[in-house]
């Protein structure tokens, strides 16, 4: 039985360059059963076994070991191929016993130069002379690897590794390992460039790295499959070899590409914008002429993708310098010749696709447009799930719940919420005493570090934006009064969100708007704050002091950008608070064209989708319920100009003042009147805001009588002020605030509203129903 001494691992001996050695002590060659010079295997991980023979240390330590790596068997498929542990024991050494004489070798050369890969599979007789040579008394076994880089065959015949794909040994049995000798003959069976060899595009899998984009990997894998197959076209029709992914920064554009690389096994010919550009004339044309040189030559080898990261830098539209100019040109150009020369597929990426020059979208180039939007909810979850694989989560955690509470999030952003989680919880374990770095325990994530995260974290759709609102969460119980308000709300907000297939199965469709009027001060902006969270929406709002400005058309500009970040953030409420103020209404002066008016228009065109880019794409947000099965024009309309996840909600106390042709369904579909509060809902609004005092309901009703006229807002300001005349006339630490304390306040308090003004909002609520009538 082998001892189990450990040896730390020394690489690289200079004295054993480019030579099959291992050096270890003399005494650990005979605790191993061998001698001078016999053939081992060593195990370094589970994927990486070296192949050598074993020869003595001059030190004779018995605590190291000289490694040459020069055969060995490794997993090309792993991004970063580490040398596995810094020591081993015995145990991970065998004694190779039966090693015969090579007859045939069956080997794929590869070669350092890609341009010199053509050169050496015309001279075979002199191309198998220089592979034996660089092989002869070396102990091979199948799949192993032999790498020549840094030794005098590169420099000598410009070699960087050989494959061995299968030996045959001389005599009757069949041997696992062999050596080469003089009479062994070399077959090769491929000739490829070193890139193609040792690209590493990441030991992931589609299902382990991306989520909630199937379809579009399916798209991108069919056409660089086909078009290693045809290169010409077939059965009379032409195959598409150009696409064009566009998407917000974050989506998951270069993960796809790099999925599907290594799903097909092709070679991933990278050409990003910035690194192209040179700063001396010419430059720039030269290096993207040597990149698409590059990936033509390699496509001889195999199925190959030139992939145009950052394709706006490469080819804007017209009106840019020259450079950009002459380079884009020049791009044209090569992909027309590539595209029909070769078995390359050209997939360009960007997140501006409105500022491409147009005649890279056109037919026979860039032709299949596919669309990367913002992830709706089941695909929030999808990747959250894939997120998670290797994360310890604490059973409370429910990636339905962050994938509701996280809309607009692109695929960045959730790794970057999973990671910041993960991060806190590792934190929050080092700072306990107990727990140090060189613990091993698992740490669990639970719902508290992703609630942290997630205030912390901006969606990238949003984070230019000034009308995102950080808004302090409200619950509909947390809303004294207002219970038929609140009923028509989540009506008309929360089922269409909660129950989709019945609203499906009876052909509801979305509501587009909702106007909030009424007095100022009864909670129609704490209204709009519960919708936004009871449903896990995006909100976002904006005022008439965001939309006006000096410029001519800046107004109409902010506006459509409004729109747009709530479509790339959908589910979303946009609050238009104080909307008469941002509109007005055209009835008033038909003749006067002001802002007003084309805020106005551009108002109504964007809640009708009409005038939207079609650049100005997103999901449509459409759910495929369980049982239900995915028709292809389904997955035609998967991506498309859609407004239905956005509701506009509007907020106003001129009602009056409003254009007739805002108020229409279809856009504005539900009209709600915020009243005043009646008695009952005085009494539950102070028994909200009066929570922490506990006054008996003898109390609450007493004040309720006596605050006719009164809002929400007073209400509320009525319970700060008799806490605060508490605190002075009982003592800084007073606990208790009684009826005579709000009988004290009420003597001079001042109420928002009076009857007058009471009347005259029930006149403008009958003349808006019979107006919308």
């Amino acid at each position: 039985m082998k001892p189990n001494h450990q040896l730390r691992i020394l690489w690289g001996s200079e004295v054993d360059t480019g030579t099959q050695r291992c050096r270890l002590s003399t005494e650990l060659i005979q605790d191993l059963g061998g001698r001078l010079a016999s053939p081992a295997c060593i195990s370094i991980s589970e994927n990486h076994m070296i192949f050598c023979t074993l020869w003595p240390r001059q030190d004779n330590y018995n605590c190291y070991i000289d490694l040459s790596d020069l055969v060995s068997i490794q997993s090309n498929d792993h991004n970063d191929i580490k040398r596995g542990k810094k020591c081993i024991t015995l145990t991970d050494i065998d004694i190779i016993n039966n090693v015969g004489a090579i007859k045939i070798v069956h080997v794929d050369v590869i070669v350092k130069d890609y341009r010199k890969v053509k050169k050496w599979k015309r001279s075979n007789s002199e191309s198998k002379f220089k592979a034996v040579h660089a092989l002869r008394k070396l102990i091979l076994c199948p799949g192993c690897q032999v790498n020549i880089k840094q030794t005098a065959m590169e420099r000598l015949f410009g070699l960087s590794w050989i494959k061995v794909n299968s030996i045959e040994c001389f005599g009757t049995g069949h041997l696992k390992y062999g050596r080469c000798v003089s009479d062994t003959c070399l077959i090769i069976d491929r000739v490829l460039s070193t890139e193609r060899f040792e690209q590493k595009l990441g030991n992931i899998s589609f299902t382990k790295c991306l989520g909630g984009l199937s379809r579009e990997f399916e798209l991108l894998r069919e056409m660089v499959e086909l078009s290693r197959l045809y290169i010409k076209g077939y059965a009379g029709f032409r195959l598409m070899s150009g696409a064009l992914l566009q998407g917000p920064s974050g989506c998951g554009k270069t993960s796809l590409v790099y999925c599907v690389a290594r799903e097909t096994n092709s070679f991933l010919q990278v050409v990003n914008g910035v690194e192209v550009f040179g700063s001396r004339l010419g430059e720039t044309e030269e290096n993207l002429k040597t990149a698409f040189e590059k990936a033509e030559v390699i496509s001889e080898e195999g199925p190959c993708i030139l992939f145009l990261d950052e394709l706006d830098t490469l080819c804007p539209a017209k009106g840019h310098g020259t450079v950009e100019q002459r380079t884009a040109s020049l791009l044209v150009n090569l992909v027309d010749k590539i595209i029909t020369s070769s078995h390359v597929t050209v997939i360009g990426a960007t997140n501006q696709s409105g500022v491409l020059d147009a005649a890279i979208r056109r037919p026979q180039r860039l032709e299949k447009e596919i669309l990367i939007g913002v992830p709706n909810l089941q695909q929030r979850k999808d990747i959250l799930r894939v997120l998670t694989t290797d994360t310890s989560l604490d059973k409370d955690v429910d990636l339905l719940f962050l994938a509701e509470s996280t809309p607009g999030y692109v695929g960045a952003d959730l790794e970057s919420l999973v990671q910041q989680a993960h991060y806190m919880a590792v934190t929050e374990w080092l700072n306990q005493s107990s727990n140090t770095v060189e613990n091993e325990a698992v740490v669990q994530v639970t719902v508290k570090h992703f609630k942290t995260a997630l205030h912390n974290i901006i969606p990238s759709t949003q984070r230019s934006s000034d009308m995102l609102v950080d808004y302090k969460p409200i619950k509909w119980q947390e809303i004294g009064g207002l219970e038929e308000v609140k009923i028509r709300l989540k009506q008309t907000v929360e089922w269409p969100l909660k129950h989709q297939e019945a609203f499906s199965r009876l052909g509801l469709p979305h509501p587009r708007g909702i106007l909030l009027y009424g007095p100022p001060g009864c909670g129609k902006t704490t209204l709009v704050r519960a919708i936004a969270t009871s449903c896990h929406v995006t909100f976002l709002a904006i005022n008439g002091g965001q939309l006006y400005s000096p410029y001519v058309g800046d107004s109409e500009r902010m506006l459509m950008q409004a729109f747009q970040q709530a479509r790339a953030g959908a589910p979303s409420v946009l609050f238009i608070d104080e909307i008469d103020s941002v509109i007005g209404s055209r009835s008033h002066d038909g003749s006067r064209k002001s802002v007003q008016e084309r805020v106005l228009s551009t108002l109504l065109n964007e809640m009708d989708g009409i005038g939207i880019k079609t650049d100005d794409i997103v999901r449509s947000g459409d759910k495929v319920h369980e049982g239900q099965q995915h028709t292809e024009l389904q997955q035609a309309l998967a991506s498309t100009v859609d407004n239905s996840s956005v509701l506009v909600v509007a907020a106003t106390n001129r009602s009056d003042m409003l254009d007739d042709a805002i108020l229409r369904p279809g856009r504005i579909d539900h009209i709600i009147y915020v009243p005043p509060p009646d008695k009952e809902a005085r009494a539950s609004i102070l028994r909200v805001h009066t929570s922490k005092i506990h006054l008996d309901d003898a109390t609450l009703d007493q004040l309720a009588e006596r605050t006719h006229g009164c809002t929400g807002a007073d209400l509320e300001n009525l319970c700060r002020e008799a806490a605060l005349y508490a605190l002075s006339e009982d003592g800084i630490g007073t606990n208790r605030v009684t009826c005579h304390h709000f009988c004290h306040i009420l003597e001079t308090f001042k109420r928002s509203l009076s009857d007058d003004q009471i009347a005259q909002y029930s006149l403008m609520r009958s003349n808006l129903q019979l107006k919308s009538s």
